[in-house]
């Protein structure tokens, strides 16, 4: 007993040594750069990170042993805040003017303001409701307060980070539904470390605020299916969809997914014929949560645009009107236009080629899609992905007759499948018939589904290994995310 105990001290030792190492060598090189406030975030990063090692424990899921990644991946995000140039992320400068309007006017914009329009677009963002440019400007009216005006917009960045934050706080409580803690910890890093993830978490965006209301649907989904759909778990569902129509609508596929799921739930665990009055007002109740945060903004575009609740015909009307020609919707060309299939244009007759540009940008290419990381660190994270995916594809199969929740289980992966779907074949038909536009970014709304499949092939893969080898494997794979991750800023450093 004393030596497996004295055994578990040493690989607990040898393993936050190498982490330790590992952080000292990719940190090297920040301390040569310029700038106090960048030095300084890193320096708390650094020691934060630090901290989390020397208190790092597979098994343990609460919010105390977490405490540290959520500290971490804050100060992280909010360097890379700093670092990011002004502008120097994809639709940054656009999606800006709608807070910067807010704060100067303390009024939302309708749209058709010079002020909040594209030049070359001819549109603004302010047709859509956006709920997270209102939080923007309202930290940019804090910033005020304690900075400089040519420094709001990192405080309009805050939005972006805290809400990468808040999506690592909710896949933190999806893991652990799901998995065991090293699992756990492995389903966490994988989507709070994914580069494109921490630099979406750190500009002027509305996919991270989308994926976190996404986070907020699954999570009422599983408590959900455990406690039959009762008022938590209605109303974590109605706040996440409601987010998700307030931010992004490539993330809406997520409430067709739960709805389904929820109906099917429900029909399965009770007799329909005595419980529809129950299931209505469950319904009633998510949908009511949902108009109550949305409504004010749809009544008020339906109101000022003729009845186009969502604002895309009058987005539409407008970049036709003002935009330059190339850019008008009428021209702008795309593959439908040039007689090509969808085939063609995904594998590649249309430059850029949508799989692998669509691909490699999900996992990391930062500025305005110029700035390139080295394709090994591309293949590193992939080989995580794609091999836990080929696991699950297999093992899910195989362990039907072994997994005792494997009828509960089956229809929520079927779920998260059909997310992954949904919102891949709404960017294709957006970049085939609107504008080619492949974009990892587009995808991100799938991002904890998708993690959710390969991780849960890791862990079929991994329930027939020792305990050890188990955690060494884990350890790798939280190991290649933070040497990737760490080494990414480096790309966008060098050009700030």
């Amino acid at each position: 007993m004393e030596d497996k105990k004295r055994t578990k001290i040493i690989y607990s030792i040898i393993i936050k040594i190498l982490f330790i190492l590992l952080l000292l060598y990719n940190f090297r090189n920040i301390f040569s750069y310029d700038g106090k406030i960048r030095l300084g975030i890193a320096i708390i990063a650094f020691i934060i990170g630090i901290a989390t090692i020397l208190t790092f424990r597979f098994e343990d899921n609460s919010f105390k042993s977490y405490l540290g990644i959520y500290l971490f991946v804050f100060f992280w995000y909010l360097l890379w805040a700093i670092v990011i140039p002004f502008s120097g992320a994809p639709d940054e400068f656009g999606r800006y003017m709608v807070p910067k309007f807010i704060l100067e006017n303390g009024t939302l914009p309708y749209g058709w303001e010079e002020s909040v329009r594209l030049p070359m677009w001819g549109f603004s963002y302010a047709f859509h409701p956006s709920l997270p440019s209102i939080i923007s400007a309202l930290l940019m009216k804090i910033g005020r307060i304690f900075g400089r005006d040519e420094i709001l917009y990192v405080f309009a960045r805050l939005t972006s980070v805290i809400s990468g934050v808040g999506v690592v706080i909710m896949v933190k409580k999806i893991g652990t539904k799901l998995f065991d803690g090293t699992i756990t910890k492995l389903f966490v890093i994988s989507v709070a470390l994914l580069p494109q993830f921490t630099f979406l978490s750190a500009y002027i965006n509305n996919d991270v605020f989308a994926v976190l209301g996404v986070s907020i649907v699954i999570y009422g989904m599983l408590i959900g299916s455990g406690d039959n759909w009762g008022v938590k778990s209605c109303l974590l569902m109605g706040i996440g969809g409601a987010m998700c129509a307030l931010s992004y609508y490539n993330s809406l596929g997520i409430i067709i997914v739960a709805f389904i799921y929820a109906t099917f739930m429900f029909i399965r665990n009770n007799n329909m014929k005595t419980n529809y009055k129950t299931y209505l007002l469950k319904v009633l109740l998510v949908v009511s949560v949902m108009i109550f945060i949305t409504g004010y903004f749809f009544i008020r575009n339906a109101i000022n645009f003729d009845g186009d609740f969502l604002g895309l015909k009058t987005r539409n009307m407008y970049a036709e009107l003002y935009a330059d020609d190339i850019l008008k919707p009428s021209l702008h060309p795309t593959a439908y236009k040039d007689g090509l299939s969808v085939i063609d244009m995904i594998m590649g007759d249309y430059t850029p080629a949508w799989i692998s540009y669509t691909k490699e940008s999900f996992i990391g290419v930062f500025g305005y899609m110029d700035i390139h990381i080295k394709e090994g660190f591309i293949m590193m994270i992939e080989l995580i992905i794609e091999t836990g995916i080929i696991a699950f594809v297999l093992f899910t199969f195989v362990n039907r007759k072994r997994d005792g929740h494997y009828d509960k289980r089956i229809f929520f992966y079927i779920g998260m499948v059909a997310m992954c779907i949904i919102t891949t074949s709404l960017s294709v038909v957006y970049s085939y018939f609107v504008d080619h536009q492949p974009q990892g970014r587009y995808l991100m709304p799938m991002l904890i589904s998708l993690t959710i499949i390969f991780v849960s092939g890791w862990n079929y893969f991994l329930q027939n290994v020792s305990e050890k080898i188990k955690k060494a494997i884990v350890m790798i794979a939280i190991m290649s995310y933070l040497i990737v991750n760490i080494n990414c800023i480096y790309y966008v450093w060098g050009v700030s």
